[in-house]
C-alpha cells in the first residue's frame, strides 16, 4: 500500500476486484486503516480489521452480494493489523502487526492462526505494506517509523522469522 488519499488504497483495489467488495471492506473496516488479499481461484478477498483486529474472508463468487465466509480474532498481532497477503502455494495469509501472523486459510469459514514471529520494535514499526515471494515463502514487510524492511521467512508457518532487514539511510 502507499498513501493515496489517506489509506484509500485498499478500498481502490477492492473497487478493482468488484465494486460491492468496496463496500464490504468499508463495512468490516470502518475507518479504512485495514488491508486486503485477494485469492481469485476461489473468488475470496481477506480483509483486515483495524478496531476489531480480525481478519474476514469475504466471497465475492455472486459479486452483486458478496458474502462473509468467516473471520478470525487476530489475537497473536501485537499492534494493529495493516498489511496482507495471501500466499496460495500454502494456502495462508500473512499479516503484518509489529509482528508478521500467519493465518491458515484453507477453509475460509474455520480460519485460524498458525504462528506469528516475535514483537519487533527495530524493523517493523508501524508496518504499513507487505508483499510475498511465494516460491521462498519470504515476505518483504516495511516499516513506517522504522524506515526499513524486515525480511521474514514463513517457511515455517508455525515459527516465521526476522531473517535479514533493510534501513533507509534518509
Amino acid at each position: 500500500r502507499g498513501e493515496l488519499a489517506g489509506d484509500d488504497v485498499a478500498t481502490t483495489a477492492a473497487r478493482n476486484v468488484h465494486p460491492s467488495i468496496a463496500a464490504a471492506f468499508e463495512r468490516i473496516d470502518a475507518n479504512g486503516d485495514g488491508d486486503i488479499a485477494v485469492d481469485e481461484s476461489r473468488s475470496l478477498v481477506f480483509i483486515s480489521s483495524h478496531p476489531s483486529q480480525t481478519l474476514a474472508a469475504v466471497s465475492y463468487a455472486t459479486p452483486n452480494s458478496p458474502l462473509v465466509q468467516g473471520s478470525v480474532s487476530l489475537s497473536k498481532c501485537s499492534g494493529s493489523p495493516y498489511g496482507v497477503a495471501y500466499d496460495p502455494s500454502q494456502n495462508v495469509v500473512l499479516v503484518a502487526c509489529h509482528n508478521l501472523v500467519v493465518v491458515n486459510v484453507s477453509d475460509p469459514r474455520n480460519m485460524s492462526e498458525l504462528g506469528s514471529t516475535d514483537v519487533d520494535t527495530t524493523y517493523m514499526v508501524d508496518p504499513r505494506a507487505m508483499c510475498i515471494n511465494a516460491s521462498t515463502s519470504t515476505a518483504y514487510v516495511t516499516g513506517e517509523t522504522s524506515d526499513s524492511i524486515a525480511v521474514v521467512s514463513y517457511k515455517q508457518t508455525a515459527a516465521p522469522t526476522i531473517t535479514s532487514w533493510f534501513i533507509s539511510e534518509m
